[in-house]
């Protein structure tokens, strides 16, 4: 039957090329609704309806997704049918695209730690607007799959690796900032920390605004003058959130 390319119902200009691994028919048009479900959440939040033309590629051989912002393309790396993963990948890689530009690589780290805290962020919203919705789809054991999103941003929970989160500001070369800058891909340890920031961002959701300027923070900066300057070009309304962060950090950083 080919390999279908369908534009999203909500957000038209997400075309979803579904790959080799998907189901015609009913199945393929409740995929739809899941891509749709997680972009409206995540839209409250972030500027999903400002994005330009972008392609969601479902592709199995791939290691891991990736999120390609110059060709405007997401890699998924699961099946279509199981979409609690595929929202959790998506939820994470549409956060690398609002970021429409390259973040230096001294915080790398950070951007990927709130990308996987877009996921433990938005997929319970999923469940609670499908339940608000009485969306009945069944999962494979017949109980409401609405429950699954929570259950499968929770269950991520476990795998993570405990460090002293306070000493990346206070005593950089004593604590894990170096291993995080030479290696921004630690899951657990980027897991572990979007844990941290979790109640930050639950707490002032406007912190979500600010996401897109972490591109706009210059090199040349340690490592608490970057979170200062990022508060410094970042909305009004998600400066507190931020310096919030900077205190999980070991930073204070009085607001202007």
């Amino acid at each position: 039957m080919g390999k279908p390319i369908v534009a999203l119902n909500l957000f038209p200009q997400f075309s979803v090329n579904w790959g080799e691994n998907y189901d015609s028919g009913t199945n393929l048009c409740r995929s739809v609704f899941v891509l749709d479900s997680l972009l409206h959440v995540m839209n409250f939040h972030l500027p999903i309806k400002d994005l330009a033309s972008t392609t969601v590629l479902f592709d199995l051989q791939r290691g891991n997704p990736n999120c390609l912002k110059e060709s405007r393309i997401i890699f998924l790396s699961c099946s279509p049918s199981h979409w609690t993963q595929t929202t959790y990948q998506l939820a994470h890689e549409m956060c690398h695209l609002v970021i429409s530009a390259e973040v230096i690589p001294e915080l790398q780290w950070l951007e990927e730690s709130i990308c996987e805290l877009s996921s433990l962020y938005f997929l319970p919203k999923i469940s609670k607007l499908w339940k608000d919705l009485d969306v009945r789809l069944p999962a494979s054991d017949t109980t409401l799959y609405s429950s699954l999103f929570e259950k499968y941003a929770l269950d991520s929970r476990s795998d993570i690796t405990l460090f002293n989160l306070s000493l990346l500001a206070t005593h950089p070369v004593e604590s894990e900032l170096s291993s995080l800058i030479a290696d921004c891909y630690q899951r657990s340890k980027n897991r572990y920390v979007s844990l941290q920031l979790l109640p930050i961002f639950e707490h002032f959701p406007k912190t979500w605004h600010a996401i897109p300027y972490l591109s706009k923070v210059p090199d040349q900066l340690s490592f608490p003058d970057s979170l200062a300057k990022w508060i410094e070009l970042s909305p009004k309304e998600s400066r507190i959130g931020l310096q919030e962060m900077a205190a999980v950090f070991g930073a204070s950083i009085p607001l202007a």
